[in-house]
């Protein structure tokens, strides 16, 4: 499993990223963001931490306490906390994984993902 740390160190903060598949036939996904270290067995409280329903997303530090978060539309919760921690999120959602891709291309983003980059 990918695990992702992105760090805001004026705030002495973190968040934690970790996108995973699982199920008997690898058909549920989501990339889990918390502001502690991740533990798949804990649940997922509002406020505390946002799931993606995913397996990638990107990402983007923006100034010293904001993550800017891009995804597929159709993989964002409806309601959703605008800050984790001291953290705050933003989410930009884009309509297709193809869109999506295009655009972190041009804006140089950062990839999470269950698959490994070569």
């Amino acid at each position: 499993m990918n695990n992702y740390v992105v760090d805001f160190p004026v705030l002495n903060s973190k968040v934690y990223i970790r996108p995973r598949v699982w199920g008997l036939t690898g058909d549920s996904e989501e990339t889990r963001i918390q502001s502690s270290p991740i533990d798949n067995a804990t649940k997922c409280s509002f406020g505390d931490c946002l799931i993606i329903f995913a397996s990638e997303i990107y990402y983007r530090q923006e100034g010293v306490d904001a993550l800017h978060i891009y995804a597929i539309s159709s993989a964002v919760p409806k309601e959703y906390t605008d800050t984790l921690g001291s953290i705050k999120i933003k989410i930009t959602e884009l309509d297709t994984y193809e869109e999506l891709r295009n655009y972190a291309a041009k804006q140089a983003l950062l990839k999470a993902s269950v698959l490994e980059e070569k």
